[in-house]
């Protein structure tokens, strides 16, 4: 099935028309990933938003140092969405050969403050 993003990348970017028109194969964007996101997608929503001043650096999988107002914007920023086309500030950011998984301890090291309710709870898997 055809998404609206890629027909949008069909109209707006005469290389993938072309491909398309000429093997029949629509464009792909990138699919976000990384520990990071793996583990703010394993947290319940509103826990996340609960999460307040998280900093997100080197030791959670990006260069730099920046801060977000809770841990619901920093995955905004980190996955915009599920398939991306073109470049977005995450992935370049994104220390590529960082592979190890993000207890939910260090998360909790790297925000100002965070519910109670999270260090308790045991870490789920994301749902498909």
């Amino acid at each position: 099935m055809v998404s609206p993003k890629q027909l949008h990348r069909l109209a707006t970017n005469p290389h993938d028309l072309m491909r398309f028109q000429a093997t029949g194969k629509l464009p792909s964007g990138i699919k976000p990933d990384s520990p990071l996101i793996r583990l703010l997608e394993s947290i319940e929503p509103a826990l996340r938003l609960r999460i307040l001043g998280l900093r997100v650096d080197a030791s959670l999988g990006y260069q730099g140092s920046r801060i977000f107002a809770n841990a619901e914007q920093a995955l905004s920023w980190a996955k915009p969405s599920n398939e991306v086309f073109g470049s977005f500030p995450a992935e370049a950011w994104r220390i590529k050969m960082f592979t190890a998984d993000i207890s939910v301890v260090q998360l909790i090291a790297n925000s100002a403050s965070a519910p109670e309710k999270l260090s308790a709870s045991p870490k789920r898997r994301p749902r498909p």
